[in-house]
């Protein structure tokens, strides 16, 4: 790694001045970017920004920025600013994002807010950002360059990717090598001073720019977000897991890894074998409402709602498994009748095969709500109202929810 720390330190000023003219022209114009002021001139203009740039650093962690712009949109469309978010419930936040996944991201966001609103606003420095939860290493110092122009290189996934072709980095990114890599992306990260990019014609007069002026005015004032944002947006683009576009790459007469095979870098991971459970759940239906369960904190998936059931043990039956986890979870006995439906579904490290069953209580029977949150009869257009988990909202989309089914 040594000669990576030279190399990152000794070529910086090029990687600085060909990345960012790219970004300068190309930059994409995300809703998140526009009307950015740096430095902010009033609390107000800073607070818009910030919440903006906030929820989209929130919602694209884990999420792909094709699948995930439209809940961006939707989200601030339903909580237009971070007092709208603070006095939300949870479940309207948790409904707001379903489809997501990562559900704590929400938790967290709604809690954040709550501090924000009565704490006298968003964080001016990666310190404040730190302290908020929900917010990483990473997002911190997304946020307080952007925001604030602070010299915080950003370091995931797509950057730790671009780093690693740049300068053919041998080593794999864990805990061992943590260090080394914040190392050689704080080599880079250009000075807080103005940024003056060579030759570089009037915005207006570019053709294919893709950027508003204020945008432009702001890349140039905010160079150490700009970069942030700059490395982030090649790892999305040009420099992708699979098949890059070197071609087109500004930075290509630098990049190491062109000399051999790009996709080599990083170093993968050793992949660890992914868990498979079969879990059976109920439609226990009475009258033209379904009994469903909100899953209790703590637990993953917590404030959604779900069918009761669970996991089946080695050995059981899907019946038997179910009649003994609707016993487990309610307290009575249940007749379980014919399988409505099956999907698979993956989650970040572990896939599930979930079937839906007919579910039929003793009559006048009583469940307990034992190991939920809470429970409720809900009818179907409540169904459609209520956070659940993307699997049980895949079952109800099947049409498993039909009108065959048996009434208790």
């Amino acid at each position: 790694m040594k000669r990576v720390f030279r190399d990152s330190r000794i070529q910086a000023p090029s990687y600085r001045r060909s990345l960012l003219a790219w970004y300068f022209h190309f930059a994409k114009d995300w809703p998140w970017r526009r009307g950015r002021i740096f430095p902010a001139i009033s609390q107000a203009a800073h607070e818009r920004t910030a919440y903006r740039s906030w929820v989209a650093e929130t919602i694209f962690q884990q999420t792909r920025l094709t699948q995930g712009l439209p809940y961006f949109k939707r989200f601030l469309k339903l909580f237009p600013t971070v007092h709208h978010l603070a006095r939300a419930t949870e479940e309207a936040v948790l409904k707001a994002w379903e489809g997501l996944g990562y559900y704590a991201r929400a938790r967290h966001m709604r809690e954040a807010a709550s501090r924000i609103a009565s704490g006298g606003g968003f964080p001016r420095d990666m310190a404040g950002w730190l302290a908020l939860p929900g917010v990483g290493p990473y997002s911190a110092s997304m946020l307080a360059s952007v925001l604030d122009g602070a010299s915080a290189p950003a370091l995931d996934g797509n950057v730790r990717r671009v780093l690693a072709r740049w300068f053919a980095v041998p080593a794999a990114y864990d805990a061992s090598t943590r260090h080394a890599w914040q190392t050689m992306s704080a080599n880079l990260i250009p000075p807080s001073a103005a940024w003056r990019l060579p030759a570089m014609a009037p915005i207006a007069q570019s053709a294919k720019h893709s950027i508003t002026n204020s945008l432009s005015k702001w890349i140039i004032s905010n160079p150490c977000g700009a970069w942030n944002e700059a490395v982030m947006e090649l790892g999305q683009t040009f420099c992708a897991p699979r098949k890059p576009l070197c071609s087109a790459c500004p930075v290509l007469h630098l990049c190491k890894a062109r000399r051999s095979d790009p996709e080599k870098f990083p170093r993968p991971k050793s992949k660890k074998d992914v868990p498979h459970k079969m879990v059976v759940a109920g439609a226990v239906r009475r009258q033209d409402r379904w009994l469903v369960g909100c899953r209790a904190k703590g637990n993953m998936l917590a404030g959604l709602w779900e069918f009761p059931g669970g996991k089946m043990e080695p050995g059981e039956t899907p019946e038997a498994a179910l009649q003994r986890e609707l016993f487990e979870e309610l307290g009575v006995p249940a007749r379980v009748g014919r399988r409505l439906g099956t999907i698979k579904h993956a989650y970040s490290h572990f896939t599930i095969t979930l079937s839906l069953y007919e579910a039929v209580l003793p009559e006048n029977s009583q469940p307990r709500n034992i190991k939920h949150e809470k429970i409720m009869w809900a009818t179907r257009a409540q169904l459609d109202e209520l956070p659940m988990p993307a699997s049980d909202r895949r079952l109800i989309r099947m049409g498993c929810l039909d009108d065959r089914m048996i009434v208790g």
